[in-house]
């Protein structure tokens, strides 16, 4: 997994955090396969909540990691 802090997660939480990373993976295949724009948004806006819950365990990913990183 990348994009993780150093915070210790007991068993439950590591595999909370695993499950939504696998879903975060699926939402982002269902968005690339999207039959319409607003589809297309809304799955958007459902990986951002998504990205917010990971967060909490420490996620520190990109929101948009098809988007470049910016210069530093």
């Amino acid at each position: 997994m990348t994009g993780l802090t150093a915070l210790i997660l007991d068993a439950e939480e590591t595999a909370q955090l695993t499950r939504l990373l696998a879903l975060r993976d699926q939402l982002r295949s269902e968005h690339v396969r999207a039959t319409t724009p607003a589809i297309a948004r809304y799955l958007e806006l459902t990986d951002v909540y998504l990205f917010l819950a990971l967060t909490h365990f420490g996620y520190t990913g990109q929101l948009f990691p098809e988007q470049p990183s910016p210069a530093r």
